[in-house]
């Protein structure tokens, strides 16, 4: 009777410990709403499935695709009104543990020229509070 109870036990850890290294793959993920998408903007949809959930600002990068590469879209060397572009305040997760966002890029980096984008969105690690970087799906201007 207790080697039955050790094995359902040592089974069940075994199942845990798989169920959560194969689910903290997709912690995250950040969808575009794709009829948002233009040369000046976008929508995206945060979803954070983790247990314990990162934190969210207002921060933002676009990468676009060079030669086969992620290279770091370069923002306009003028900048209007920095503290506009990126506002000093913590975003929540709605009850079903995502946040809605509209990016408006035009002036931070003007309208986007041909070609292919993705959005890299800065999150905070709940445990250290350090920077996690989380990569949306490309997306084209054409």
């Amino acid at each position: 009777m207790n080697k039955k109870i050790v094995t359902i036990f040592i089974f069940i850890v075994v199942t845990i410990i798989l169920l959560l290294l194969s689910y903290s793959n997709n912690v995250v993920t950040i969808e575009l709403q794709k009829k948002s998408i233009s040369d000046t903007g976008a929508t995206i949809i945060i979803t954070d499935k983790g247990f314990q959930k990162h934190g969210w600002g207002a921060e933002y990068f676009l990468q676009v695709k060079e030669n086969g590469e992620w290279k770091r879209l370069e923002p306009l060397s003028y900048i209007p009104n920095p503290d506009s572009i990126f506002p000093l305040f913590d975003y929540s997760l709605n009850e079903y543990n995502q946040l809605t966002q509209t990016l408006d890029w035009r002036n931070y980096y003007g309208e986007l020229q041909n070609g292919t984008y993705r959005i890299v969105k800065i999150g905070f690690d709940p445990k250290t509070d350090e920077e996690v970087y989380f990569y949306s799906e490309e997306f084209e201007i054409k």
